[in-house]
């Protein structure tokens, strides 16, 4: 299988992003906790566990992106919910939450915003 790294480049990135972040989650959630301002260790538990699961979907659609257009595209609006989900826990959790965890949150959300724009822009092409 000849993977063409162009193509699974944004799958790959967002995977190692979604894997750090994942398993930080999972392994740190009273951590992760204290630097949001908000601390629920089972659901970041849950989250980072997602998270892995999500990344590893990833990695199995930039092996072949031609074949997996429709998972990428998945994966794609998977990433854009998460984008518009972020500014609203933000506002929910708005008295919770550190300004560096929300500063923090609204980053992550621009990244895989990007991560998800060049997916999506990928799968149109391949």
């Amino acid at each position: 299988m000849n993977v063409n790294v162009s193509r699974a480049l944004p799958f790959y990135g967002n995977a190692l992003m979604s894997s750090i972040s994942g398993a930080w989650l999972l392994l740190a959630p009273d951590q992760v906790g204290q630097w949001l301002g908000w601390g629920h260790a089972l659901l970041f538990q849950v989250l980072g566990a997602g998270l892995l699961c999500f990344a590893a979907a990833l990695v199995w659609i930039a092996a072949d992106v031609s074949q997996r257009r429709q998972a990428g595209r998945l994966a794609s609006i998977a990433d854009f919910a998460w984008v518009l989900l972020t500014p609203l826990v933000c506002w929910w959790l708005w008295e919770s939450l550190t300004l560096t965890g929300v500063s923090v949150l609204l980053i992550i959300a621009l990244l895989v915003e990007v991560f998800g724009s060049w997916q999506w822009w990928v799968t149109r092409r391949a």
